[in-house]
């Protein structure tokens, strides 16, 4: 009852308010400025004027304030729901893949591709034994070299950098250039370009792995006399990736894996763009590692890298200053970019050190932790 009373105090005190303010308004359209007497017959006037019960006018407002702290309640319960959700969906799952089943799921895959590789291995010799008895041996050592050298001008066109955004401007009208780390909100396409937006998202991410698996092919079959595979477990290799200068291999991948997810505006594509772009340029690394004499591909492929790597930070570079310009970002977000940039040119800086040194020394393991 005195919460009930207090409302129907202010409220009698508001509805005063408005009709002496509507009393002074009307007054001064029709009479000019009031004086002194004039006021004091509006207060008296918007006092002895009669209102409506107080029921017709306190009653609705606790009806409204009822179901607003009832609406409140639920939205704070769903609040609380949706965290935990969002809890469990980025941070719990994750986790449980990221500790077992990734592992898992990544020795199956590469167990089997290595029965892949040795059937296909087999099945080489046996289509090499019946070509040579079914074709002449001129043609066959012709196709042999023609093919190997449409095989070698497609790696070298594949590998060279800044041709990436070409087949966007071509089927797209944006070049939409990538990098390593991918820092620019998802983008709003117009209706035009709308059907193509997976594309321009994803385009540079499949470039940067279809050029690795190319190069991991190349090693397989063309620079097989100077390539030897990795003989270590792939559980010892993926931990020496992630030790490699002083961890910040693993510091970038985490932040950015983690980062477009907190960030406002940032969407899921982002990470998954990152993801596969760290894990290509180390596994192109694990690659090179391996060559024991250097090669003409192995140098071009190796050069190519390292421009590639140029062109990516530049454009990370041009990204963050248009998102700084065009976009409300707060004061915690310009240091999420920086803290971001900062690990990526440590690792840019650290991948060309590493593949410039294998150029130049192929003996050399570019996988220790001192480099």
């Amino acid at each position: 009852m005195e919460w009930k009373e207090v409302t129907s105090f202010f409220v009698v005190f508001l509805c005063r308010f408005i009709l002496f303010l509507f009393i002074i308004v009307l007054s001064l359209v029709i009479l000019g400025i009031p004086n002194v007497n004039t006021c004091f017959l509006t207060v008296f006037m918007a006092f002895i004027i009669p209102l409506p019960p107080n029921s017709i006018l306190v009653d609705p407002i606790h009806c409204m304030l009822s179901k607003f702290s009832q609406a409140l309640r639920a939205y704070t319960a769903y609040a609380v729901v949706l965290t935990e959700v969002q809890r469990v969906t980025f941070i719990t799952i994750p986790h449980y893949l990221l500790s077992g089943r990734l592992e898992s799921i990544l020795r199956y895959f590469v167990n089997h591709i290595r029965l892949m590789m040795r059937v296909l291995a087999h099945l080489r010799v046996w289509t090499t034994w019946l070509m040579y008895r079914l074709f002449p041996v001129r043609l066959i050592r012709f196709l042999r070299k023609a093919s190997g050298m449409f095989f070698v001008f497609g790696i070298a066109a594949l590998c060279a950098p800044g041709l990436e955004p070409l087949p966007n401007l071509l089927l797209t009208g944006h070049l939409y250039p990538g990098s390593l780390i991918r820092f620019q909100r998802c983008a709003k396409y117009e209706d035009s370009t709308a059907c193509h937006s997976s594309f321009l998202e994803f385009s540079y991410t499949v470039w940067n792995l279809t050029r690795t698996g190319l190069f991991v092919v190349m090693c397989w079959t063309l620079d097989c006399h100077a390539w030897i595979p990795p003989r270590r477990d792939f559980t010892s290799i993926v931990e020496r990736c992630l030790a490699l200068h002083n961890k910040t291999y693993s510091q970038l991948l985490l932040c950015a894996t983690g980062l477009p997810l907190l960030m406002n505006g940032h969407c899921l594509s982002q990470t998954v763009h990152n993801i596969l772009c760290t894990a290509s340029l180390l596994l192109f690394m694990v690659t090179l590692n391996g060559y024991h004499s250097r090669t003409a591909l192995m140098t071009y492929c190796a050069l190519c890298c390292v421009a590639m790597n140029v062109q990516s930070l530049l454009v990370a570079v041009f990204n963050i200053y248009r998102n700084l310009q065009t976009q409300k970002n707060g004061y915690m977000a310009t240091l999420l970019y920086i803290m971001q940039l900062y690990l990526m040119f440590l690792v840019i800086m650290d991948s060309c050190t590493r593949v410039m040194s294998k150029v130049k020394n192929p003996k050399q393991d570019i996988l220790g932790e001192d480099g």
